[in-house]
């Protein structure tokens, strides 16, 4: 019965309990990871973010001006930058005359991405406005790329399909990461369109806090590279209930980020900022800049497992870094099987069955056995059956992750909801166990010959 219960709760999905489940095994795996993802790509990206505080520093309002978005690329490309993306949509001519011109202009310096503002619905919508970037802006971008993210800010389409456009849209992450390959030999672009599971760094980034007084010291309080198994174990720990320290150590700083993060009046007005210019210029040297708002007026706000809510530029920023360390080997999402289950929830099924197996194994063994009349080794019995299922729940349920992601390159199976299928498989024979315990008579209770 409870191995029954168990593969109903997988498949049928009730009250969203997978659902639930799968996005926790997702979500702390990432966690579980991020100290060992390679920091191969994070030397070559950097973000520009625009948020009130820019507009207050620089004089402007919502939505800013042309002349300072031209003045961030040529800040740029001056610095040495490789190419730029704009996670921002130009749909409406404002500001001085010439100034859509002058900013598109800057667009020819070096390579830049637009962010497409929509998807048309059908063929009928397009040349409708608002599906593309202002003329002068499009015509001189290297590209418009789709922006959309799905399942929880933790997967990106490398490309969409646009009725509008052969061959579909690529994604930011895919469009920056070809002019990034451009004349490089170790690159492998993936042709295909399948989704790329979103893959989390924690490092602090090299050289990230000297580019402003309010980022000094963050290099001590935030992730490095080093003790990377100790981290992974308190997270782990705390998330079973005995974190060392406490759940707010096993949190983030909010400045913490894996690539830095250059407020854009650093690079426009430094000396007003206190930053240090020729430390923000050096972040910004032969980087692929990607430039995004958190503003008032406009929230992209996006969800990572390690940094929690973040600007959805950050995500784009990391779907960028595993192409540039993963190329076509990036994590993918499980292909589907039939009515919605996947071939990750056929795996599970079959783990769900090889536990209750070993849990009616024990519980016949027992009963078959002798039974024993003293009622603390009933207990003990209880206690080690217990451990065994959970233990073996979390262990081949984390082994058969660690297959999956690194070797098939898939996002983990539902390794929580494996762990807590142990409890229920488990429970009746503990509770077999305790009450024959308690049912053994006042003797029963005696440890070496002493009352208990």
């Amino acid at each position: 019965m409870p191995v029954s219960a168990a593969l109903l709760l997988a498949v049928l999905n009730p009250m969203g309990l997978r659902q639930a489940t799968d996005a926790e095994s997702r979500t702390l795996y990432a966690r579980l990871a991020a100290p060992f993802y390679s920091a191969a790509g994070q030397a070559e990206i950097a973000v520009v973010l625009i948020d009130d505080e820019t507009l207050s520093a620089m004089g402007e309002s919502f939505p800013p001006s042309f002349g300072m978005y031209g003045a961030l690329v040529e800040t740029v490309e001056m610095a040495g930058g490789r190419g730029v993306f704009f996670d921002l949509a130009f749909l409406d001519k404002r500001g001085a005359p010439g100034s859509l011109e002058a900013f598109a202009d800057t667009l020819s310096l070096l390579p830049v991405v637009l962010g497409a503002p929509k998807t048309a619905l059908d063929a009928s919508q397009c040349g409708r406005p608002g599906l593309t970037n202002l003329a002068p802006l499009a015509a001189r971008a290297a590209e418009e790329a789709h922006v959309n993210i799905a399942q929880d800010s933790s997967q990106v389409f490398l490309r969409s399909t646009d009725p509008c456009r052969p061959g579909g849209r690529p994604a930011a992450a895919a469009a920056l990461y070809r002019i990034w390959c451009a004349g490089r030999s170790d690159c492998s672009v993936p042709d295909d369109a399948a989704p790329m599971a979103v893959r989390w760094g924690e490092a602090f980034p090299a050289g990230y806090a000297a580019a402003h007084p309010g980022l000094h010291g963050l290099d001590a309080v935030c992730p490095s590279a080093a003790h990377r198994l100790l981290r992974s174990a308190r997270i782990l720990l705390g998330e079973l209930g005995y974190g060392l320290g406490g759940e707010q150590s096993l949190r983030l700083p909010p400045l913490c980020s894996y690539h830095p993060v250059l407020k854009a009046e650093w690079l426009l007005a430094p000396d007003g900022t206190h930053a240090d210019a020729r430390a923000v210029m050096d972040l910004l040297r032969e980087r692929m800049v990607l430039i995004g708002g958190s503003l008032s007026g406009e929230q992209d706000i996006a969800h990572s497992p390690v940094f929690g809510d973040v600007p959805g530029v950050y995500v784009h920023a990391m779907a960028l870094d595993n192409l540039m360390t993963l190329g076509s080997r990036y994590y993918r999402p499980w292909p589907g099987l039939w009515g919605g289950l996947g071939w990750n929830d056929l795996i599970e099924v079959l783990l769900l069955a090889l536990f209750g197996w070993c849990g009616n194994w024990l519980r016949h063994r027992y009963r078959r056995g002798r039974q024993e009349e003293n009622a603390w080794r009933n207990v003990r019995a209880a206690a080690l059956v217990a451990g065994l299922l959970l233990l073996a729940g979390l262990v081949v349920g984390l082994g058969t992750v660690l297959a999956c992601v690194e070797v098939l390159r898939f996002e983990p199976i539902n390794w929580v909801g494996l762990f807590l299928a142990c409890w229920v498989i488990a429970y009746p024979m503990v509770v077999e166990l305790l009450e024959r315990a308690a049912a053994c008579p006042r003797g029963g209770w005696r440890r070496n010959g002493r009352a208990a």
